[in-house]
Parts: structure tokens; C-alpha cells; sequence
């Protein structure tokens, strides 16, 4: 069966749209999560819900749409090796450590995956051992993994890191189906108050003459638990392809940093960070040295004071990054601890003016009248909307005559052009007549027709010298003598 950190990655990721990715976003859902108080308190009635939707969609177009959907179904680090490698270099190219971001971090493999659920049982076992009275020997193991502050118990030193393990580990549980287990001080004592004391021996306690002797040489002297690798029957019942598949969406931690590439020496180093994932990933060096390691991605950049505190709240619910469910390793509210900001010159007035990005909300939640004056607007948009619509028709109708009127302009133009091809061929027939003619001109052709067509007179027809009386043609007199 799917966990929750599955469920709500692929309802998160399954939208087209930013819109509906916010929708989602702040829809409420029958397991309260860590943020359900914070988010809903924005939600109080209509005016604050616009602003706080338009706020989220704000921030979400802080972030590339294929970010948004890796970040949401935790495959951030293989798409960093894949599809968004490009786009992760060209940011830390173009914007390092210049602009502040929200980033977001995971414990990974070599290759992107998070730890197998055989590993994270491991993990979990050692962290609830870290984390139980009489276990020095493990402590001392796991402190040392990244040099640093030697002092004993530097994961959980105080009550409110030993409930934030807690949760953390009982969170888990829940998330692989193994909320059965019994660990030390851990699933069983997940829902105490915050200030139920707890037994934390003293820095003087561990480290005094009186403090046992390191007994352990490496991770094989790990303690057994009801659900640890050393014991095989729960594992019987769990395929073993289950057991060796990476667990899905990975483990994230979201936070905020003006110089997210220094931020992330930090976590490395274990200076400063988050102490639920700094033991995590120093249980797992413990147990699988060079195995697994912590990586970061910023993934909005943010330099508004005013979106940054939403901005870290929203990606942590999209990243699913509270210890609640077993979803990532933030055991508080995110949005609360972003004063870095202020530090920035070109932000600086501004950051004077608010610490909290809500600030702006929370005065506004008190104004009256609200609603009337939304409705008011609604209904001067309406009026105008209606003037526009009217104005919109008017046009139209003054477009169409004119398209009509050019048609019949078109039509006359082509009946002129024909009628002056006509003109143009006839002249030019008329100038081939006038040349040929020039070219036959006869000027005796007048005289010639008329002596075609004159009928000689009486006296002409008779030849000179012929006797009256003769017939025409007779020969005249004398002439045949001389013949």
C-alpha cells in the first residue's frame, strides 16, 4: 500500500497547471500535517484566501515547472543527473551564491537514490540507540563520523532534539509499515508533551572517569531491535527485491540561504544544520561509509522579502519535508527562521520593514467591510464589462459594413479592369487596321475602280474611220487594201 509521502507526491504532481498545483497545495486532508494550523489560518475567508493563492502562485512561478513535479515526487537528484542537469548547471552558473534561494536537500547514493528500506531500518535502528539511555558506545561511534564538536550526544544534547529523533523515527515507521517496532525511546515515546523530561546523561557523565569504555569497533556491534537487519523474521516476510528498492520519494529537507552554495558546506560539515538529518546521515557513514551522502538544490530564488518566508513554507509541504509521516527530516515550521534576508543591500530597507512575510496578511485580516467592498468592485467590473461588450458591439457592426463596402469596391475594380482590357485590345486592333492600310495604300485606287466600273460612251466603242452603219469591230476602210 502506498504511504502517505507517495500519496501526496503523486497528487501534488499530477496538474497541468500552477494554479492547481496550489489548489492542492492547500487543500486540507485527513492526516493533519505539521503546517495544516499555518495554512488554514490564511484561509479565514475569501480576501485573505485570494491574497494567500496569488501569494502561492507566486511562488511556484519562482520555480520551473519540471522542478516543481521532481521536487514534489522526490526524484530531484536522478532528474539532476538527467533531464535537468542543464538547468541546475546554467543556475549555478548564472546564479551561485549572488541570489538567496530556497533550496532542498536529500541523502542519496552516488547515483541519486535514496537509502534501500534495508538501509533505513539499519539507520533507524542506530538512531533510536543514539538516542536511549546506555548506549555511549554507539554515541561515540556516531559522533565521530564528521570530526567537528566532540562533545557526546551532539545530535540530540537537549529535550526538543530528542522528540524531533522521535517523531522522526516513529514517522518512518509508519512510512515503511514497521510501526511495530520497538526501539528504544523511540516510536513508543513519539507522542510525549515537548517538556516531558528526558534522560540525557551529562557531557561530565560520559566523558568522566566513570564513562564505560568504548566496547564497539564498527557497525556489526549494533544493537538488535524487533526490526533491524540482525534479526531475519520480519525481513522473511518482505520481498527481497521490497527490502534492496530504494525507498520511494527519497527523505528531504527544505531551508533558506542568501549563499545557498555555502549553506551547503554547512550541512556537509554538520556546522549549524539540521540535527535529525545530521544523525541520520552520520548513522548511515556508521554503517555504510561512502554510501550515502547529503545533496542540495536550490530551487526557487527568491529576493522579495516578502515571498520568502511563504516561499520556504510552501516548498516544504510540496517536498513533503516534515518529519510528520516520515515525509523528510524538518521537525519545525518552516517560514519562521528567515532573517538571513535582512543581510542582503539590496533588500535591506525593505527587510526593516517586516520580518515575517505574513505581516502585511495578518494587519489585513483585521480591516471591515471587506467583502462589501469586494462586491462593489464586482459590480463596477460588471458595469463595465457590459460598456465594454456594447462598445465591442458597435465596432463589429461598423467592421462589417466596411468589410461589405470594401467587397463591392473590389467588385466594381475588377469590372473596370475588364472593361478597360476591352478598351485597350480594340485600340489596339484599330492601330493594326491603320498600319496595314498604310502598308496597301494604292494611290491610284480611286481612279481604278472608277474605270473598273465606267461603262464607255457610244463614241468611244466606235474606232475613228470605220463608215456609219458598220458593225463594231469591222476594219476601217483602206485597210484591208493595203493588206
Amino acid at each position: 500500500m502506498p504511504s502517505i509521502r507517495e500519496d501526496e507526491g503523486k497528487r501534488f504532481a499530477g496538474h497541468q497547471t500552477r494554479s492547481d498545483v496550489v489548489q492542492e497545495l492547500i487543500k486540507p486532508r485527513p492526516h493533519a500535517r505539521l503546517d495544516e494550523e499555518w495554512i488554514q489560518a490564511r484561509l479565514i475567508n475569501d480576501a485573505t484566501t485570494r491574497m494567500f493563492k496569488r501569494k502561492a502562485h507566486g511562488v511556484l512561478m519562482q520555480m520551473d515547472f519540471n522542478v516543481i513535479n521532481a521536487v514534489a515526487l522526490g526524484t530531484l537528484p536522478q532528474e539532476a543527473r538527467g533531464e535537468l542537469e542543464i538547468y541546475f548547471n546554467n543556475d549555478t552558473i548564472n546564479q551561485g551564491d549572488r541570489t538567496p534561494a530556497v533550496y532542498v536537500m536529500y541523502i542519496v547514493d552516488e547515483n541519486g537514490l535514496p537509502p534501500t528500506k534495508a538501509d533505513t531500518i539499519e539507520i533507524l535502528s542506530v538512531m533510536g540507540q543514539y538516542i536511549s539511555d546506555g548506549s555511549y558506545d554507539v554515541v561515540k561511534e556516531v559522533d565521530k563520523q564528521f570530526g567537528g564538536n566532540q562533545k557526546a550526544w551532539r545530535y540530540a544534547f537537549n529535550d526538543g532534539m530528542i522528540q524531533a529523533h522521535e517523531r522522526f523515527i516513529a514517522g518512518m515507521e509508519m512510512r515503511l509499515g514497521i510501526a511495530g517496532g520497538d526501539t528504544p525511546k523511540t516510536a513508543s515515546s513519539a507522542d510525549a508533551p515537548v517538556n516531558d523530561p528526558v534522560d540525557v546523561p551529562s557531557n561530565a557523565a560520559v566523558t568522566g572517569s566513570d564513562a564505560p569504555p568504548p566496547s564497539i569497533a564498527g557497525p556489526s556491534h549494533v544493537a538488535e531491535t524487533d526490526y533491524s537487519q540482525s534479526d531475519p523474521a520480519p525481513l522473511e516476510e518482505e520481498e527481497d527485491d521490497t527490502m534492496e528498492r530504494p525507498i520511494p520519494c527519497g527523505i528531504s529537507e527544505v531551508g533558506f540561504s542568501i549563499n545557498p552554495q555555502k549553506r551547503i558546506q554547512d550541512h556537509k560539515t554538520h556546522l549549524n544544520s539540521n540535527n535529525v538529518m545530521n544523525l541520520f546521515e552520520a548513522a548511515a557513514k556508521y554503517l555504510f561509509p561512502d554510501r550515502y551522502s547529503v545533496e542540495e538544490y536550490p530551487v526557487a530564488r527568491v529576493v522579495d522579502p516578502t515571498f520568502v518566508s511563504i516561499s520556504e513554507a510552501l516548498v516544504s509541504r510540496l517536498a513533503c519535508s516534515y518529519v510528520d509521516f516520515g515525509g523528510g527530516f524538518n521537525a519545525k515550521l518552516a517560514g519562521l527562521n528567515v532573517q538571513g534576508l535582512n543581510n542582503l543591500p539590496t533588500i535591506q530597507a525593505d527587510a526593516k520593514l517586516t520580518r515575517e512575510a505574513w505581516i502585511m496578511l495578518e494587519a489585513n485580516e483585521d480591516m471591515t467591510n471587506v467583502e462589501d467592498e469586494g462586491r462593489r468592485i464586482e459590480e463596477r467590473k460588471e458595469h463595465s464589462r457590459a460598456r465594454i461588450t456594447a462598445r465591442h458591439d458597435i465596432i463589429n457592426a461598423a467592421i462589417d459594413e466596411y468589410i461589405a463596402a470594401a467587397e463591392r469596391y473590389l467588385f466594381q475594380a475588377n469590372r473596370l479592369r475588364t472593361i478597360r482590357e476591352q478598351i485597350k485590345e480594340q485600340k489596339e486592333k484599330m492601330r493594326e487596321f491603320v498600319r496595314q492600310a498604310k502598308e496597301e495604300y494604292n494611290p491610284n485606287w480611286l481612279k481604278e475602280i472608277e474605270d473598273l466600273c465606267r461603262i464607255p460612251d457610244k463614241d468611244e466603242d466606235e474606232p475613228a474611220g470605220a463608215p456609219a452603219g458598220a458593225p463594231a469591230g469591222a476594219p476601217a476602210a483602206g485597210e484591208n487594201a493595203e493588206a
